[in-house]
């Protein structure tokens, strides 16, 4: 089976994932953006490692692509080794943990999902960069020519797995008052398939912020009269 939610921001929000009985050994949690749990800028930082240890110790795999809030110098860096699944290649966290990289396309439980990570912080004004914001939370042009290669390769995805909405979507919430550039990319893709960000899962209460993707693809068909 496979859940999704999104911006557990470390532990801010990130206990609801020890509060998931029904997550079972050999399910996968995938984290829509903002997963926050390499946050540190000192790898050996005591708090972060044993809250690793602790979500090493959960019996299903977390899966999780780039938000806006991570620390992507450690993220992008060799500190964590790339390993083949799910028919491409992601960062080993840990032993159950897993960073799905950007414009990829993975197979997972016989789904295809196109990875779309990255975001705009628009608080980033009051951040530090290297300690509370990292540039690099932006698509470069190689991340766009990668997605974009990824899409002209494929027909088709059964999902679109994003941190940021669709700019059909951001229009209806936000109107005029937000620069539109960094949605680009998840419109061209929105008519190819579900497009899951992370949002659609966070409103949810702390307790139940998590969706079955069989569940909410149903209902998503349902709702767009497919």
């Amino acid at each position: 089976m496979i859940y999704l939610t999104g911006d557990t921001h470390n532990m801010i929000d990130g206990g609801k994932l020890f509060r998931a009985p029904y997550i079972k050994e050999g399910d996968y949690l995938i984290v829509c953006g903002d997963f926050g749990f390499i946050w540190a800028t000192n790898p050996k930082d005591g708090e972060e490692l044993n809250t690793l240890r602790k979500l090493e110790r959960l019996p299903y795999t977390i899966l999780f692509i780039d938000g806006n809030h991570e620390n992507f110098d450690r993220l992008f860096s060799n500190e964590f080794k790339l390993v083949d699944m799910f028919g491409s290649q992601v960062r080993q966290i840990r032993s159950n943990i897993y960073h799905l990289q950007r414009g990829e396309r993975y197979i997972i439980e016989g789904h295809s999902f196109l990875t779309i990570g990255g975001a705009m912080s628009i608080d980033k004004y009051r951040r530090t960069e290297h300690h509370s914001w990292w540039s690099q939370e932006l698509l470069s042009k190689a991340d766009e020519d990668k997605i974009f290669r990824t899409i002209q390769q494929n027909s088709s995805f059964d999902y679109v797995l994003s941190h940021t909405a669709p700019i059909s979507i951001a229009e209806k919430i936000f109107g005029d008052k937000i620069n539109f550039a960094g949605f680009a990319l998840t419109q061209s893709c929105k008519t190819l398939c579900h497009c899951f960000l992370s949002n659609c899962c966070h409103r949810y209460p702390l307790n139940v912020g998590f969706v079955d993707i069989t569940i909410l693809k149903s209902s998503l068909s349902q709702n767009m009269g497919k």
